[in-house]
């Protein structure tokens, strides 16, 4: 493109800028070209009527010209985009899957004899600050065995699956936990203020191409305080055999942005049998 259509392009958007409508911009043209064509006119003892028209027929085409040309350039840039988003695509964007649903815990040890969970569990320090759990706890019992939870029984399972064309290793994503003050109140109770906003990783090693090898895990939340979760919509990921590290979109089916954890009525205490698991 020719840089002095490009200049033109330029001044005449921000011409229209300037101005609060573009139209504007063609009265004043009109306007100037009937006091060239009346000076014209005077000085030369033309007919004044002949040149205005003369006049406003170049400046007309000159609008189009530059009009034609802009919107053009215009079209160009957002086609460049357009490709440019399609080439920083992923190909696995939408091919994991992470679902969260209400759930209640296993009251009986599965056959896998284990469980993993993402326990909220926040400690107001003497400054003021915060300490919180990270990574994600093992519960680990014998299988059929049952299980008490302390009267903490419900929550939230979280389920990941690959179904994507290739193994996926090291995978990580993040929830953002919004900690509030729980409020009782005469009818129940509210959240209050909030106290603290974190986020929790969670990586997990290796996701098979099969909804039957799907990661699972549960939340739980073990303080005082109330728990807003964000749900994430991208992760980082590797694909087994390359060292390329990618940042993909997740699927969900349930199209949650987040969800909500009441606070533990006992006070603050660990899951039994439960091992903690920092990555």
């Amino acid at each position: 493109m020719p840089g002095w259509v490009r200049w033109l392009a330029h001044k005449y958007e921000a011409a229209k800028g300037w101005f609060e409508h573009w139209h504007f911009i063609h009265f004043l043209w009109v306007g100037l070209a009937a006091a060239l064509s009346g000076l014209w006119a005077w000085l030369k003892n033309y007919d004044a009527l002949a040149i205005f028209i003369i006049c406003l027929v170049v400046l007309v085409l000159i609008i189009f010209v530059v009009d034609t040309i802009m919107r053009w350039m215009r079209q160009h840039e957002e086609d460049k985009k357009k490709e440019a988003d399609a080439k920083s695509q992923s190909s696995l964007d939408r091919t994991i899957s992470l679902e969260v649903a209400i759930a209640k815990f296993p009251v009986t040890v599965p056959a896998s004899g284990v469980i993993e969970y993402l326990a909220i569990h926040a400690q107001e320090n003497q400054d003021g600050s915060y300490s919180h759990s990270i990574g994600l706890g093992l519960r680990i019992g014998t299988p059929g065995e049952s299980w008490d939870w302390n009267g903490n029984d419900h929550g939230y399972k979280c389920t990941v699956t690959n179904y994507g064309p290739k193994v996926v290793t090291n995978f990580r994503t993040h929830f953002t936990i919004g900690l509030r003050e729980w409020l009782k109140t005469a009818t129940g109770a509210s959240q209050g203020e909030l106290k603290n906003t974190y986020e929790h990783s969670i990586a997990v090693t290796a996701l098979k191409q099969d909804a039957a090898e799907a990661f699972e895990f549960y939340f739980m939340n073990l303080s005082l305080l109330s728990a807003d979760v964000v749900i994430p919509t991208e992760c980082s990921l590797q694909v087994m055999g390359e060292a390329e590290r990618r940042t993909v979109k997740l699927m969900s089916q349930t199209k949650w942005t987040g969800f909500f954890l009441p606070p533990r009525e006992l006070p603050p205490s660990p899951v039994p049998g439960g091992v903690g698991r920092d990555w």
